[in-house]
């Protein structure tokens, strides 16, 4: 991984000071990370620890089988950790993943269509809800379920899997019908649940490796668990500077390099926890998650919900105002011919680029035919082009001197999207803990909720 940054006009020394203040809490995560703390409001960190949550997912995975339709009934928390991975690591023979989130018959029944026309044993379907009552959620099984009994009797909830909070509506009625089930801990929330059953079930039954996923996650919480001292702004550029001399595919080569890598893991979601809350104080009013590797878009995706509904708080733990954040917002190179524009035009933007190495065979381009309009000079490479445009649109905020960070994943794989995940999780719980807001509830999703169920029992 590499990682890299312009922090637009913030100081360094205020950087530090904004790290140290992390110091006590960081040593409070190290005991309860240590402890397997389930019950404290950082559990998510614990998960990737507990192996009863690997081990359930792997033993429905076994009983189920190959499979070559995956249907995801979930919205939010309950599916887009599963849908990051899936676009990110999906091969020509993964399964195909088929995602209810949304409120849409003609979905619904496209797929239950299907379904209809596929083998029993070639299909399986996941519903995953915290609280057992998601409205879309319910609204959207009962239609699938319904349809598909049809079809296939009894056998289609041999097929279900049911993930919820274990004492939670949905997990009884689960039971009550013979569908088998797996938990989600009370203390964890969807957005968070990524290293739990809600992400670990889908993800083996697609045909991922959710040990090395969660491997991955662990390697990040510990390393950081192990270096909780005072933040080293010396000890962090040395590192970036080894590792950017470096082509980006040796940054995982090497034992000194390795050593280099695992500081940069150690200390980004501090380093970048301090930067999102000085940028806020200063009036920045916009984060940018800048996805440009298209395999990357559905982890934007993920990272853009965790920060939203974390930090997107009206009140601050000590019943004060809460401190202002940025609003995130998704960005693909497609947008580089629209929104850009506004952006690199001086907006208050604060932009975090995540990219990829690509390890497909590269193609080139013609010096006749269309592939003549280009003017190169040297290689005409394919990935070249990508790679220019990937570095111009970095350059121009560079020379704009707009504040972003750079955030490369060496290779996509099941440890590295692990880790990724596991760095993102603990750089939005510091950039909250520095801000003094719960970054683990949603009480304004609550009230759509709410109105909801009111005009639903009206």
């Amino acid at each position: 991984m590499r990682y890299d940054y312009t922090n637009g006009g913030i100081h360094e020394a205020d950087i530090q000071k904004k790290a140290e203040l992390l110091h006590e809490y960081r040593k409070i995560l190290v005991d309860g990370v240590d402890e397997k703390n389930h019950s404290m409001p950082e559990a998510a960190l614990v998960a990737p620890f507990d192996t009863a949550h690997l081990y359930r997912a792997e033993e429905i995975a076994r009983r189920i089988g190959v499979v070559r339709h995956l249907v995801l009934v979930g919205i939010g928390g309950s599916s887009r950790g599963t849908e990051a991975v899936y676009h990110a690591l999906k091969k020509p023979d993964t399964p195909l993943l088929h995602v209810l989130d949304v409120i849409d018959a003609s979905h619904v029944h496209g797929v239950c269509d299907l379904l209809s026309k596929t083998e029993l044993h070639d299909f399986a379907i996941v519903i995953v809800s915290k609280s057992g009552t998601t409205t879309e959620t319910i609204a959207n099984t009962d239609l699938l379920l319904s349809k598909l009994f049809k079809v296939f009797g009894d056998d289609i909830y041999g097929r279900t899997v049911c993930v919820s909070d274990p004492s939670s509506p949905l997990q009884s009625y689960a039971t009550k019908y013979g569908i088998e089930t797996a938990d989600i801990p009370e203390t964890i929330g969807g957005r968070y649940s990524v290293f739990t059953a809600a992400g670990l079930v889908p993800l083996a039954l697609l045909g991922f490796s959710v040990r090395n996923f969660v491997a991955g996650g662990a390697g990040v919480i510990a390393q950081a668990d192990a270096d909780h001292g005072v933040f080293t702004l010396a000890k962090i550029f040395h590192a970036l500077m080894s590792s950017l001399l470096l082509p980006l595919e040796n940054v995982v080569a090497g034992k000194a390099v390795e050593v280099q890598r695992k500081i940069l893991c150690t200390n980004v979601p501090v380093m970048a926890a301090s930067l999102h809350v000085l940028l806020a104080q200063k009036g920045t009013h916009t984060h940018l998650i800048f996805a440009q590797d298209p395999r990357l878009e559905g982890f934007s995706l993920w990272y853009q919900q965790l920060l939203a509904e974390s930090l997107g708080k009206k009140e601050a733990k000590n019943g004060e105002d809460a401190p202002s954040t940025m609003m995130p917002f998704c960005m693909t190179p497609r947008e580089l011919h629209s929104t850009a524009q506004m952006y690199l035009s001086g907006a208050p933007v604060y932009t975090q680029f995540i990219s990829a190495e690509r390890s497909e065979k590269d193609q080139s381009i013609s010096k006749d035919g269309f592939g003549s309009l280009l003017e190169i000079k040297g290689a005409r490479s394919y990935a070249r082009v990508g790679s220019a445009i990937q570095e111009g649109v970095r350059a121009a905020y560079v020379k704009a001197s707009m504040p972003h960070t750079a955030y490369d994943i060496a290779l996509l794989t099941e440890k590295s999207m692990g880790e990724a995940m596991a760095q993102k999780m603990l750089e939005v719980i510091y950039t909250a803990h520095l801000m003094n807001i719960d970054a683990f509830d949603q009480p304004h999703v609550e009230l759509y909720k709410k109105e909801t169920r009111t005009l639903l029992n009206t």
